[in-house]
């Protein structure tokens, strides 16, 4: 038996209830330079035949995923070892410039590690959310891709969403400052404007103690985490009209997807739940962490996960939107902040010691370099990057 011949062997002896070539294709992607897992080279056929066990494990087969990861290396996939692709097609910051692929614009960042920018990408440019020194205020700004700048908004500001096409995006600015040990009613502002920066519609004093928007849904209607008419919930505006509907799910929606009109929402008491928006029938708990996001399709959420142990690895963690089940499960010594690039891929600010890159890992489990590795602050209490990923 002859070396191929062995490592198709030991595969399918490795992985139970998979599809029939599973071995084949495992294999295939073993070859391949990006792959995530980092594999020790030597020792002959038998090291050959144990790496290539272990570059499957974790993979779905027909009846769902196995256990976890368990790559060379402690399950925990080693930076240095992977190849490098192409720029990322997220917004993104580092070095003085704001970037989205290949295309660079400067910008001066003034955000603090204890409350990072939000950076999303907009068509023609990006929109930037930067805290004021009170870590309080905040000022939302239209940075075109020329380098024009534009302030929308400034004040106790909830950050902007933006449409799927990258044509609109919405805002909402508290209307009344905070006084300590007063009894208060606050009023919000929503804001929807185009991507130039013009002001399209404003819904100019929802009362509650906040008006969030959650998201634009497929239909154009944005969706508000707020409280209307004595009513908390979630509820969708019809921008430029006053008609306001409740949504049959709970508050507060943490994250969505207009292309399959699913939503994540917390129910109150803490737990997450995946939902049908326009049913509002709960389908199942997410608890990969306290930040979802579904893919651009809506086929897939991403969590990150970190094991109770201490010292533990960051887990991202990919799973199907309407099912909860899991798709892919890879750990990174430390995960900061995650953005789905594609339907199919998504790119991860990752620290590893005193180094730090943005990552790109598929739904299959193929992970490479996006950007080149660069020094980190090693603090293991602040575990900083030089890429802040916009999210």
């Amino acid at each position: 038996m002859n070396v191929e011949e062995q490592l198709r062997a030991a595969v399918n002896d490795a992985v139970r209830e998979v599809p029939p070539g599973f071995a084949d294709g495992a294999m295939r992607r073993g070859r391949r330079s990006r792959r995530t897992a980092r594999v020790a080279v030597g020792g002959g056929a038998a090291a050959a035949v144990m790496a290539a066990a272990a570059l499957v494990v974790g993979v779905v087969g027909t009846d769902g995923p196995t256990t976890g990861i368990d790559p060379a290396g402690g399950g925990v996939v080693d930076l240095g070892e992977l190849g490098i692709g192409p720029a990322p097609e997220v917004p993104w910051y580092e070095g003085g410039a704001l970037h989205f692929g290949d295309s660079t614009t400067p910008y001066e960042y003034l955000g603090r590690p204890e409350n990072p920018a939000t950076i999303q990408r907009i068509s023609g440019g990006y929109v930037v959310t930067q805290s004021e020194p009170d870590l309080t205020h905040a000022t939302v700004t239209l940075v075109r891709d020329d380098g024009e700048q534009v302030v929308l908004a400034t004040g106790l500001v909830e950050p902007p969403v933006v449409s799927a096409d990258g044509e609109r995006l919405a805002w909402a600015v508290q209307n009344e400052e905070v006084i300590r040990d007063t009894q208060q009613t606050f009023t919000t502002t929503v804001s929807v404007a185009d991507a130039g920066g013009e002001l399209l519609a404003e819904l100019p004093a929802s009362a509650s103690p906040y008006a969030s928007p959650a998201g634009f849904l497929a239909d154009g209607r944005l969706a508000l985490n707020a409280e209307v008419d004595g009513e908390r919930g979630v509820h969708a505006w019809e921008v430029g009209d006053d008609a306001i509907t409740q949504l049959p799910v709970g508050a507060d929606l943490l994250a969505m997807s207009p292309a399959v009109g699913l939503g994540v929402y917390n129910d109150g008491d803490g737990a997450y739940v995946a939902a049908d928006l326009a049913t509002g029938e709960d389908l199942w708990l997410y608890e990969d962490g306290k930040n979802p996001s579904f893919s651009p399709d809506g086929r897939y959420i991403a969590g990150s996960d970190r094991p109770n142990a201490p010292d533990s690895p960051v887990e991202l963690v990919l799973r199907d939107a309407r099912t909860g089940d899991e798709v892919l499960r890879v750990a990174f010594e430390w995960i900061a902040h995650r953005r789905w690039e594609s339907p199919t891929s998504i790119v991860l600010s990752v620290v590893q010691g005193t180094e730090a890159a943005l990552v790109r890992c598929t739904v299959d489990g193929d992970c490479e370099l996006a950007t080149e590795l660069r020094p980190a602050d090693a603090d293991p209490d602040t575990p900083d990057s030089p890429y802040l990923l916009g999210y």
